[in-house]
């Protein structure tokens, strides 16, 4: 009976290790951050089943709009590489997702990207096809518990390959200016170089770009546009920002990665506003919620949606197939809700006051209603630019007839 119980017991153990996030240690003083400017000396503790190293290093705010809230982001630095199971890396980002309960957006949406981008052969030689990817940690300062956080590959090493370093110019979510290509020889005012050189090299490659998208004739747009910007990223990025509802990434948090200067490809960053998400806690889109708007606002979606339409439904179709269809899509939510122990969710509501005011499932729903009326839309993509020019040819032809009538007439 003894020998019963302790396999029992020693069955029982792993069960509750594999419920237990890494845990993230940051021993120094994180009081009053408040700019990203501010970098302080910590020393940083790593314990999980796998990995578990203690290292100097610094740690700075990370984000934009999310300086302002309660729960903060950091980019951590290790004077040396230190391995993870993501690679052995110096630098990492640990995202505190307080806009989203659930902690799942921005790595589900990244890794269904890391699918596609697979699918298309884009950004093949870079460590994860170009997009993020991190696992769940719980943050201590001090012995102090911070919070739930996930700990993300840094942008810093998204693009870069082998052989090549990338240029990588995002847009900032400061886009008054720019509005994302909307003006012409724009200065650095509402971008900014994620890798690279901010000098006037990198300047005049970007406005070579964005004088094509605002000076190009529709002809020349149609005709030029796979000589500047690969065809593929573009027309996967507007399906997939139009499938997920990614209100925050038809304008901001869009890259732009280039390896020579001249010839560029569309990437995602920073993809926590999606899937019904806002940028409020609790607060949801409904799934009728469409991007109109972000589109009409930048001068490459909206040219993009006009000259490709054929080609966005046949691409649409394509991948609504498998990587876009409901049964995928939900099958990868709920393997990123199932990431998280509900211990680790408790602790979190607890310390943050931040209880999911939702139902998890409610994104069932969501999703069915949400392709269903996208299946719609897409399908009738250009009907109405179409009809516009029927209408014009039509209106000619009418007063042609007339004119030539009253002269007959006359």
């Amino acid at each position: 009976m003894k020998k019963i119980w302790i396999l029992l017991l020693l069955l029982f153990i792993p069960a509750v290790k594999a419920e237990e996030l890494p845990r993230v240690y940051l021993n120094g003083d994180l009081t009053f951050m408040s700019s990203k400017e501010d970098k302080r000396e910590i020393e940083i503790e790593f314990v999980s089943d796998e990995y578990n190293f203690k290292e100097k290093g610094t740690i700075k705010l990370q984000g934009s709009s999310s300086l302002d809230y309660d729960k903060k982001n950091y980019n951590i630095t290790f004077e040396e590489k230190q391995e993870t199971s993501l690679g052995s890396f110096k630098k990492y980002t640990l995202k505190a997702n307080w806009i989203d309960e659930l902690h799942i957006r921005n790595l589900l949406t990244a890794s269904i990207v890391r699918d596609i981008n697979k699918e298309y052969k884009l950004f093949s030689d870079t460590i994860n096809y170009g997009v993020t990817d991190g696992f769940y940690v719980e943050v201590y300062n001090n012995g102090e518990y911070m919070g739930l956080y996930s700990m993300n590959i840094s942008k810093k090493y998204l693009f870069d390959t082998s052989e090549k370093e990338a240029l990588v110019i995002g847009v900032k979510n400061n886009v008054d200016q720019s509005y994302f290509l909307k003006e012409e020889n724009i200065k650095w005012d509402g971008f900014e170089v994620e890798e690279g050189e901010a000098d006037q090299d990198s300047l005049d490659k970007l406005n070579r770009l964005i004088n094509f998208i605002n000076k190009s004739s529709d002809r020349e747009f149609k005709k030029n546009f796979e000589k500047y910007i690969n065809l593929d990223s573009a027309l996967n990025y507007y399906c997939i920002m139009n499938v997920l509802l990614m209100t925050d990434n038809a304008i901001n948090n869009v890259y732009l990665v280039s390896y020579d200067g001249d010839y560029w490809y569309i990437s995602f960053y920073d993809m926590d506003i999606s899937w019904g998400g806002t940028n409020k806690q609790n607060k949801l889109f409904d799934y009728t919620r469409d991007l109109n708007k972000e589109i009409r606002e930048s001068r490459l979606w909206d040219r993009f949606e006009v000259a490709y339409s054929k080609e966005i439904k046949e691409r649409y179709k394509e991948l609504r197939k498998k990587y876009l269809s409901k049964d995928y899509l939900l099958d990868r939510y709920y393997e990123y809700l199932d990431k998280i122990p509900e211990d680790a969710l408790k602790r979190e509501n607890e310390k943050w006051n931040n209880e999911v005011q939702y139902d998890k499932h409610y994104i069932d729903d969501f999703m069915d209603n949400r392709l269903k009326m996208l299946d719609k839309k897409i399908d009738h993509l250009g009907y109405s630019s179409r009809l516009i020019i029927i209408s014009i040819y039509v209106f000619v032809l009418l007063m042609l007839g007339w004119v030539l009538l009253n002269v007959k007439k006359g």
